[in-house]
Formats: C-alpha cells, sequence, structure tokens
C-alpha cells in the first residue's frame, strides 16, 4: 500500500509541475520529465527531474543570470518532495539527437514529455535516447570496457582476497 501511495504522490506532483510549466512559465515551450524516478530507478528520497526547453533568447538570459537550473519546492506534494529543473532549447535537443554523448543519450531514456507547444520536441526526446547504429561501438564499448576495469580492480584490495 505504501508503494502505491508512493506511486500516487509522484504522478500528482508530475500533472502540478505540467500546469506550472505549461500555464505560468513564459517561454517554456516543452517540459521533458526524466531522472530516476521516469527511469524506474527512485529511491523514496529521490526528487522529480524535469527539463524545461526554452527559446534561444530566454536561454541566454537565463544562461548570463546564473538561472540553467532551478529547484523548485512546494509543487511536490509528497514530504521532501522538490523538481530539479535544468533548462535547455530546442537546438540542444536537435544536436543531442544528431550527436549527443552516451550520458547525454542516458540522460533521456525513458524520458516523458509532459507538454509541448512544438510539435517536433516530442520525436527529438525519442530520438535522443534510441542507440545509434553508426556509432562507433569500439568506442562504446572501450568506454564501459574502463569502467568496469575501474570498478573490479580498485575495490579488491579494499575487501580482500576472494
Amino acid at each position: 500500500m505504501e508503494v502505491i501511495c508512493w506511486i500516487r504522490h509522484r504522478l500528482k506532483s508530475l500533472f502540478f509541475i505540467r500546469l506550472f510549466y505549461s500555464r505560468e512559465q513564459k517561454g517554456v515551450t516543452a517540459f521533458i520529465f526524466g531522472g530516476s524516478v521516469a527511469k524506474g530507478m527512485e529511491r523514496a528520497d529521490s526528487d522529480l527531474d524535469g527539463m524545461a526547453v526554452v527559446s534561444q533568447r530566454e536561454f541566454k538570459y537565463r544562461e548570463q543570470h546564473n538561472e540553467l537550473t532551478e529547484v523548485i519546492q512546494g509543487k511536490c506534494i509528497y514530504e521532501g518532495g522538490y523538481f530539479d529543473v535544468k533548462y535547455i532549447t530546442k537546438d540542444f535537443l536537435k544536436a543531442a539527437a544528431q550527436k549527443g554523448s552516451e550520458p547525454t543519450r542516458n540522460s533521456f531514456y525513458r524520458a516523458r514529455v509532459m507538454f509541448s507547444d512544438d510539435p517536433e520536441i516530442p520525436d527529438l526526446v525519442t530520438k535522443i535516447a534510441a542507440f545509434q547504429e553508426d556509432s562507433d561501438i569500439s568506442v562504446v564499448s572501450g568506454r564501459y570496457q574502463l569502467d568496469f576495469e575501474k570498478w573490479w580492480y580498485i575495490p579488491r584490495p579494499l575487501v580482500g582476497e576472494w
């Protein structure tokens, strides 16, 4: 029962943030829900992550005023809940869909467009998360091999011989 309440609270919170960005925040053309909760990997204390798509002009303004990220409290209906929002542009989404790094692509895995005034944005979000068939798999597998080797060799002396 507790898990059902937990899910219900997050869904209601997403409904409220969707309304906030679609009606109250001028200049936001789309809101994308992502992060651990969207991926189904959340913990009880997980925040809700989102990306607000804004115009180039709005992005430049926010960049000049150091406002490209924002923590929004008071829109989540569960204790300790908050939104962690990053401001991005459609040009960023286009570039990420064409040549995004694996970490960038992973940040859009299972992301959901909560609302969009631009019909191209949902398709861009889907393309970003897709594995790139034409990418150099040796680079990707090499990067993950290095990560695996770091995990395997570094902890071993700390836990003793197996």
